[in-house]
């Protein structure tokens, strides 16, 4: 008796000690969540360039609306998907969540546990990982304690490789780093380019590979196989089938027309819309694809042309704008400067944000303490709610 009785008080005690280590290891709660939570009394909404609000400012954060129809939204500490009206179309249920890319979503649940979702809420994967990439093309990658493995979106199967940098596939291949050397592989895992070179750069503009192998570039087909045998020292990306590269220290254009400009420059490097930028004596100015000078060589930075704009540093408090034509837009400089985007670019004012239209008009109808850039003709702001 006095055995059993031993026997069980330590089988209780077991118990007890187990359901505590139980209760320990078990996954944060939403309740537990939401004791440290903290929401900003200023709201976010939608608003049109017209200044019309299309979505009230109700919301403890958006993100932006680059799928208009599926926006994601945080309301009152939970994230889901509303469309451009407001209108909820994915339960607000979750922790966080990613911004759709390819019709699928990452959405964390409040034990910390990542889900892919496609555009109807519906649980496509389970994700063993806390850190993935965005799905192109079907495949998205996780990390692991390995490294980075890919995953088809489909087929719900892994690659048996890992590597230790990663790209999105695009065109159905992705550039990896394995170990210290870059490769290129293709869905099936296949490797196009074998793990040889110290880096790698997919030219989109003329569907090819620039790799770099012992200090010097040379150019690859989309299968893997040199174009040529030429060296390079430095290669750029291309642009209208145009790119620059440098040759015996000397910068050089090559057009699609099979021209070879040779232009007196430390460096050219493209601008985006066509243009090109060029540096001499530490200023940068604008050429063409065939080298004609657009504007000469004059401001310290120039950044790339979005929107057939261009943010230019004149000093480092003195910001403007310039168009394709090297014409600065704006008759009074600024002291900090955003790109172009969808048309419009931002403007911190002592009032708020605003926003500036090509011509150089300001669109004084919106100003508000926050607003993000333009997506689809909406933009985030943030704003104390009506009362």
């Amino acid at each position: 008796m006095k055995l059993n009785r031993i026997l069980s008080m330590w089988l209780i005690c077991a118990l007890l000690f187990g359901c505590a280590d139980d209760q320990r290891s078990s996954s944060p709660s939403e309740s537990d969540y939401f004791k440290d939570y903290e929401a900003d009394e200023m709201k976010w909404g939608l608003v049109n360039i017209e200044g019309d609000v299309m979505v009230p400012n109700i919301y403890d954060d958006l993100l932006d609306p680059i799928n208009k129809d599926l926006i994601a939204a945080n309301f009152k500490g939970k994230w889901g998907f509303i469309d451009a009206e407001g209108t909820s179309v994915i339960p607000f249920q979750y922790k966080t969540v990613k911004n759709f890319s390819d019709d699928y979503a990452f959405v964390q649940l409040f034990d910390n546990h990542w889900q892919l979702i496609d555009t109807v809420g519906q649980v496509v994967q389970i994700i063993r990982g806390q850190k993935f990439s965005n799905v192109k093309e079907g495949m998205f990658a996780v990390k692991k304690p390995r490294g980075w493995q890919y995953k088809s979106v489909k087929k719900q199967d892994s690659l048996e490789m890992y590597f230790h940098k990663i790209s999105d596939f695009i065109n159905g291949t992705a550039i990896v780093k394995n170990f210290e050397k870059y490769g290129v592989i293709n869905k099936e895992g296949k490797v196009i380019v074998d793990y040889i070179y110290s880096g790698i750069k997919y030219d989109r503009d003329l569907n090819r590979f620039i790799v770099k192998d012992n200090g010097s570039y040379h150019l690859l087909d989309i299968k893997g196989k040199r174009i040529s045998d030429i060296k390079y020292e430095n290669v750029s990306l291309s642009q209208n089938k145009t790119f620059a590269y440098q040759s015996n220290g000397a910068w050089f254009l090559s057009n699609e027309l099979g021209q070879i400009v040779d232009l007196e420059a430390e460096k050219i490097i493209p601008g985006g819309d066509g243009i090109w930028l060029f540096r001499q004596e530490g200023m940068y100015g604008l050429i063409d694809q065939f080298g004609k000078i657009i504007m000469e060589a004059k401001y310290p930075l120039i950044q790339q042309f979005q929107d057939s704009m261009a943010v230019v540093m004149k000093t480092k408090s003195s910001w403007n704008y310039i168009n394709t034509n090297g014409q600065e837009v704006l008759s009074f400089d600024l002291p900090i400067a955003f790109d172009f985007k969808n048309g419009y670019a931002r403007i911190a004012t002592p009032e708020g944000i605003v926003f500036l239209e090509k011509s150089g008009k300001l669109v004084r109808d919106l100003v508000y303490p926050e607003m993000k850039d333009f997506h689809n003709g909406l933009a985030r702001f943030q704003h104390f709610p009506s009362k």
